[in-house]
């Protein structure tokens, strides 16, 4: 007999962090929006939302409350 494949995503927050951790502090700053950070899987569309003190957590001290000179 053949085993079922499973139609559910495997995402979860754990494997979100290792993706921010990859990136430079300057990306996740671009990313942010309304000072958190939200990454959205792209297969099953859950979100995971992440604060300043969360991802500095993570080693990215970021510099979210600049306001633009525009």
């Amino acid at each position: 007999t053949h085993g079922h494949l499973k139609d559910e995503c495997r995402c979860n927050r754990g494997r979100v962090e290792r993706v921010l951790r990859s990136l430079t502090r300057e990306e996740i700053e671009e990313m942010a929006v309304n000072n958190q950070v939200v990454v959205t899987c792209e297969f099953c569309s859950r979100a995971y939302t992440f604060t300043p003190d969360e991802l500095h957590n993570l080693d990215k001290v970021l510099t979210l409350d600049i306001p633009d000179n525009n």
